[in-house]
């Protein structure tokens, strides 16, 4: 009995002690290392998505990586430059639809590469490199499908749609009625608003 009670004695005593062994082994501090590195480098990550992006050359997927700047404010800030040009400071992009002074300060310090050349040259500038035309102003009223074509943003489909329109309802007597051509909206409007006047 005695020997049994030693037998059972020694086997918890070396339970005992593999327990604490295990407990208070250094072996847990790579583990403990390894998952603070694995910390540091997601940081380092994080950090790198980041990076300084030049607001007037960027593409829609660059733009996405801004904090807070999902798909559609990345396509909001490329249809504002492409509308008004280059951005000639950070603070131009509250005029930009969805983006406010909170969202302004989360991405002013990750952007870089603002113009200061005149918002006139840079739109007309956008306009002509797109359109691949000149910025000649049109009466839409007297032009030609021909001459409606060389319109910033309208093709021959448009200008031939303009000319139809007018010869069924008459002269344009605003602007704003070209809205009611097919293939024309208010942003299409504001864009060649600039390269078109209306006469009797």
């Amino acid at each position: 009995m005695r020997t049994r009670s030693r037998i059972i004695l020694g086997i918890a005593s070396l339970l005992f002690l593999a327990g604490a062994i295990v407990t208070f082994s250094p072996l847990k501090i790579p583990y403990q290392n390894a998952k603070s590195d694995k910390t540091a480098n997601e940081k380092v990550q994080e950090s790198k998505k980041f990076s300084l992006i030049n607001v007037n050359t960027a593409s829609l997927s660059e733009l996405e990586k801004l904090p807070g700047i999902g798909y559609t404010k990345a396509q909001a800030i490329l249809n504002y430059r492409k509308l008004h040009g280059n951005f000639s400071s950070p603070q131009e992009l509250i005029k930009v639809n969805g983006i406010g002074k909170a969202t302004l300060e989360r991405i002013s310090n990750f952007l870089t590469g603002f113009s200061e050349t005149s918002k006139e040259e840079n739109t007309s500038d956008a306009a002509k490199k797109e359109s691949g035309t000149s910025s000649k102003v049109v009466d839409i009223n007297h032009a030609t499908v021909e001459e409606l074509s060389t319109l910033p943003y309208i093709g021959p489909v448009k200008a031939k749609a303009i000319v139809e329109y007018r010869k069924e309802h008459g002269f344009f007597s605003d602007i704003m009625e070209l809205q009611n051509v097919k293939g024309i909206g208010v942003k299409t409007i504001q864009k060649i608003e600039g390269f078109i006047e209306i006469t009797e």
